[in-house]
């Protein structure tokens, strides 16, 4: 009778341990410092500063920015910025941006994104974004920025 709970409870068993192996399998992903990842040269040599212990990517521990600061960096595409989910402080003034996607920014509280290449942008008391021509800026999941 025992050998026989043993075995129903078997594949039930092998599930939660396949699980628990996803799971810290995703904590510990690290994210590669590419060109994939990071497509703007100039923003993928300002994370290489974040990038502690050189291994050519960035831990979640090292993911873990508060602020990032690319102003008049020459950067035309802030692509990865979704990667610091930490983030609360983004300034990225004065670059030649021609759009801004923070939908995986929920902490950010300031953007600073003034002095870009674009045109149209929303604006509220949490960020400082004009004299631009941005053709696409989003910020739905992020309630400060709406």
């Amino acid at each position: 009778m025992i050998n026989k709970k043993i075995y129903l409870l078997l594949p039930f068993m092998i599930v939660i341990i396949m699980l628990l192996k996803i799971n810290v399998h995703a904590e510990t992903s690290e994210i590669s410092i590419s060109k994939t990842n990071f497509p703007d040269d100039n923003f993928r040599e300002y994370v290489t500063n974040f990038d502690s212990d050189k291994n050519g990517s960035l831990s979640s521990a090292e993911l873990n920015v508060l602020e990032i600061n690319v102003e008049t960096k020459s950067i035309s595409n802030l692509k990865g910025i979704e990667y610091f989910s930490s983030l609360e402080y983004l300034y990225c003034g004065h670059n030649d941006l021609k759009e801004l996607d923070v939908t995986s920014n929920t902490n950010l509280l300031v953007l600073d994104c003034n002095y870009n290449y674009s045109y149209s942008i929303q604006r509220n008391n949490y960020n400082n974004c004009y004299e631009n021509n941005i053709t696409f800026f989003h910020s739905e999941s992020n309630s400060y920025l709406e």
